[in-house]
């Protein structure tokens, strides 16, 4: 099965490694990306990894129940990275508030600004963010994210399904999912 991050490579040895825990992400492109492919699997263990994906600092605003509303309740249909920054100097007053006085660590972020298209509730949402990752010591982090605005497009019944199944909108169910051949 491809990977729903649109890598070109086998879920098995892409992002479901980060998820189970068996590799830790090596860059912030690899967090966001292997985030989208939780959100698209939405599983017990995809959503419980999203959650523990938060920096400790934004953990307690995206409870993992939330999480697991939001996924059950879109559709991913696509992902676009746009642009990636990795391994930038991290200010120093966002440095203090995050290490919070832990001494030993290092800290770095990158950010990865990108798009991401879902059906729900009948509409075509467009999320586009340019999120921010904390790396302390190895282990990269999200802390938080701009977003743009974009008005959800109501889908007519007679529309061509944007999932690209070549189907109208009214005869596809289930639709396919990033990455995944029809």
């Amino acid at each position: 099965m491809n990977c729903y991050c649109q890598s070109g490579r086998d879920f098995d040895d892409c992002c479901q490694l980060f998820i189970q825990g068996q590799q830790l992400p090596a860059t912030a492109e690899q967090l966001m990306r292997s985030r989208f492919s939780a959100y698209c699997d939405g599983s017990d263990v995809a959503m419980q990894y999203v959650a523990n994906s938060y920096h400790p600092l934004s953990q307690v605003d995206n409870p993992v129940d939330e999480i697991t509303a939001f996924s059950k309740a879109a559709h991913f249909i696509g992902l676009q990275v746009i642009d990636v920054s990795d391994e930038l100097l991290l200010p120093e007053s966002l440095q203090q508030r995050l290490l919070d006085g832990a001494a030993g660590d290092t800290l770095s972020y990158g950010t990865v600004h990108f798009k991401v298209q879902f059906i729900m509730q009948d509409k075509l949402h467009l999320l586009e963010e340019t999120s921010r990752f904390i790396k302390t010591n190895l282990c990269w982090s999200y802390l938080d994210g701009t977003l743009w605005d974009h008005p959800a497009q109501k889908l007519s019944r007679n529309d061509s399904c944007p999932c690209q199944s070549g189907k109208k909108y009214k005869n596809c169910r289930p639709h396919r999912i990033a990455g995944q051949d029809l």
